[in-house]
């Protein structure tokens, strides 16, 4: 049987053509953010998309208003209706055209302005702007009717065209399609005296363009008419987030398009696969590529995330240069600026490396050591201590002359002679005493002693016999007294003699 596709004009074709017309459209809008400095797919320094509130600006910073491309992209190409014509009607022949729009922002509704009466039969799909319906009276010559298309910003475009309708040829045969039971089946209208017969039904509809419960033509959710039903491949048509039937691996599956980035924005949209460091996806139908964790964008019009931001010049984000401390070195961690010393040194505020060593930062950064009066500080091996100059000693906190008369030679040492005079000289105690004298100690301190002293005979601790006297610095035996040594005074007396 030859059938006619006068009767059944596909529009899978069409809204093939309306799909890319309208990738031209978001490709016109992508190159006119590129010169306005706003491309949508890394308009900020993560990559990340402006929402539709936002507007992106030349510093490549997302801020809270109109969309800066949908706007400008507005104002550049408002939308047009590019259908020319539509085709001839037949009475009694179910009628089909898909009108086309390119332009303007998307999302495009459609309205019929005002039909005469005698196109009172025709209807015009709001969101697919396609006519349907079935002529019931010959229109010769064609009647004029407008049609309005307006896309998401509210901008309108407006076009007439003219409808004919002839009556059927005798023997002619249009294609025709019926919905029965859920499904599309297929036949042919034959004409007799001028007038179209009922549709003969053949067989379930195989045709994406008259399927389904209105034998209209399958959506996205589908890609093939399977006994009258649409479908995505071997399986039921697509529904909820994964919505979009496309193909793949070799056959068709269901799949987000909002969110898949091997089907972004619809099928045959694969989000770039070679960008370094980002993280590679889909939001809402447009290819995002943030940065991956400790990685930028610094470079200008880099494609990828290039810089790594654990370096000291772009540390935690782009341009943050980290300074070094004094004497020290700066790093990077995780994205933080850290600050360094080298080894025997120590980080203080407000940024200087200091020796631990150091008299003002001994062991720490707030430990500061004192010095001696007279003196200064020490820190060794971070501990606190003093110094005192050449020819002093450290007595206390206090740097003392080793030639001091009660710090002589050392601190508490007192120079000084009972009887005779002391003098301290380069630390030493020199002392004197009368002729017939000597410089002895004597307990805690010196005393000065005669030469004659028979426990100093001569010389300190220089002690005679019990039976000998010093005499003149030496020990000398007493004289006898009764025939005994007697170092004291020998009397005689009646009884014998006595010493005393």
């Amino acid at each position: 049987m030859t059938i006619h596709n006068g009767g059944l004009a596909s529009s899978r074709g069409r809204d093939a053509s309306r799909q890319l017309c309208s990738g031209r459209t978001f490709a016109l809008a992508a190159a006119l953010c590129v010169v306005t400095g706003a491309l949508v797919s890394r308009c900020d320094k993560i990559g990340r998309s402006c929402s539709k509130d936002e507007d992106c600006g030349s510093d490549g910073v997302c801020s809270p208003q109109i969309n800066l491309c949908l706007s400008r992209l507005e104002e550049a190409s408002p939308p047009v209706i590019s259908t020319q014509s539509v085709r001839e009607g037949v009475v009694g022949s179910a009628y089909e055209e898909s009108l086309t729009a390119l332009g303007g922002a998307g999302g495009y509704s459609w309205t019929l302005l005002n039909p005469p009466p005698v196109l009172s039969w025709l209807r015009l799909n709001a969101a697919t702007g396609r006519l349907t319906g079935t002529p019931n009276a010959l229109l010769q010559p064609g009647v004029a009717f407008s049609v309005q298309v307006r896309d998401s910003g509210s901008r309108v475009a407006e076009r007439v065209f003219s409808l004919s309708v002839r009556n059927c040829v005798e023997g002619e045969s249009l294609a025709c399609a019926v919905a029965l039971h859920s499904a599309c089946f297929v036949g042919s209208q034959s004409c007799r005296a001028g007038v179209l017969g009922g549709c003969v039904i053949t067989d379930a509809s195989s045709q994406v363009a008259h399927c389904g419960p209105d034998c209209a033509p399958c959506t996205v959710d589908s890609d093939r008419c399977v006994e009258g039903v649409c479908r995505c491949g071997a399986s039921d048509s697509c529904s909820g987030a994964a919505g979009t039937c496309c193909a793949t691996n070799g056959g068709s599956a269901c799949v987000d398009t909002r969110q898949n980035p091997d089907f972004c924005g619809r099928c045959g949209t694969v989000c770039d696969t070679d960008r370094p460091h980002v993280l590679r996806g889909c939001d809402g139908g447009n290819c995002e590529y943030p940065c991956a964790p400790n990685w930028g964008r610094c470079s200008p019009g880099a494609r990828g995330c290039d810089t790594d931001l654990n370096q000291v010049e772009n540390c935690g984000r782009c341009g943050r240069h980290c300074p070094a401390p004094d004497a020290g070195f700066a790093g990077c961690v995780e994205g933080n600026c850290a600050q360094g010393c080298f080894p025997g040194s120590q980080l203080c505020p407000p940024g200087t490396c200091f020796s631990l060593d150091d008299i003002n930062h001994c062991g720490n950064c707030s430990q500061r050591c004192s010095p001696p009066r007279g003196g200064s500080a020490t820190c060794i091996n971070r501990v606190c201590g003093m110094s005192c100059p050449v020819g002093y000693n450290l007595c206390g906190t206090e740097c003392i002359s080793r030639d001091d008369q009660n710090n002589c030679g050392g601190c508490g040492q007192v120079c000084s002679v009972y009887g005779g005079r002391a003098v301290c000289n380069q630390g030493r105690c020199v002392r004197e005493c009368p002729s017939g004298f000597n410089a002895c100690p004597v307990g805690s301190g010196w005393q000065c002693i005669s030469n004659d002293d028979a426990a100093n005979c001569g010389g300190c601790g220089i002690a005679c016999g019990d039976t000998q006297d010093c005499r003149n610095g030496r020990c000398v035996n007493c004289p006898l007294c009764g025939g005994q040594p007697c170092c004291g005074f020998c009397i005689r007396e009646e009884r014998g003699w006595l010493c005393g």
